[in-house]
């Protein structure tokens, strides 16, 4: 695909809705590969999050090129910056969301990088990324470990346009906590990562793994951490 004009064309990248995403300035005669991978994001800096908790941002992977771009690996420089792991295929213009999470689990700054690989002749995109780890200010002794796995009921609930899902991990271990339909479909991934005993909320804003957001109904939240499993229900009133 050749991009012609007078001296350069600008592309720019909207969602769904019509925001902006992101833009690229091409000169005049420039070919475009046929696979071309960009990204967008949210942030790269977490900000303060306390120690036995975590926090969640969205990394944009977008398609410009004329071919299929293919995944091959998401991975990060340390374990506190926990990506997504998958290997995935995107058609031209289409995007994918990869929800990237970091869990302290001491108090300082960490920086660390999340590398995703393709392939694309630009390969691979690296994003560098910080946060803080923070004391915690809960109220519950940050000393007294849970004495049982537990999933809580969403809160609110019904709700609309997000909810906070909490749960409580009795020792270490590896955390996924998904979002389904009622025919059990994988609607999105909000927890994977592993984490330490204590309390934990993450929170849920009616999107499904493409950031499109789900119509009206009733979900299931399922957590798993190491053999323990539990699942539970949640109504979304739009």
């Amino acid at each position: 695909i050749t991009v012609f004009g007078q001296e350069s064309v600008k592309l720019e990248l909207v969602d769904e809705f019509g925001e902006f995403i992101s833009c690229y300035t091409q000169a005049n005669g420039h070919l475009v590969s046929k696979v071309a991978l960009s990204h967008a994001y949210e942030k790269t800096d977490f900000g303060d999050v306390e120690v036995g908790t975590s926090s969640s941002l969205t990394l944009i992977l977008i398609n410009t090129g004329a071919d299929t771009v293919f995944i091959n690996n998401i991975s990060s420089s340390i374990e506190e910056f926990a990506p997504e792991s998958q290997s995935v295929a995107i058609a031209p213009g289409l995007r994918k969301n990869v929800l990237i999470s970091f869990a302290p689990q001491a108090i300082g700054t960490f920086r660390g990088d999340v590398t995703v690989e393709s392939n694309d002749p630009q390969s691979p995109i690296i994003l560098s990324l910080q946060g803080k780890g923070v004391q915690s200010t809960s109220v519950e002794n940050p000393f007294t470990s849970p004495e049982k796995f537990v999933l809580n009921q969403n809160y609110p609930n019904p709700f609309n346009p997000s909810t906070r899902i909490s749960y409580q991990l009795s020792s270490t271990t590896n955390v996924q906590l998904k979002i389904y339909n009622p025919l059990g479909q994988e609607v999105k991934t909000l927890v994977n990562v592993r984490q330490a005993a204590g309390h934990y909320w993450v929170e849920w804003d009616g999107s499904d793994h493409k950031g499109k957001q789900v119509v009206s109904g009733v979900y299931l939240y399922r957590l798993k951490a190491g053999t323990f499993i539990q699942t539970r229900k949640m109504l979304l009133l739009r």
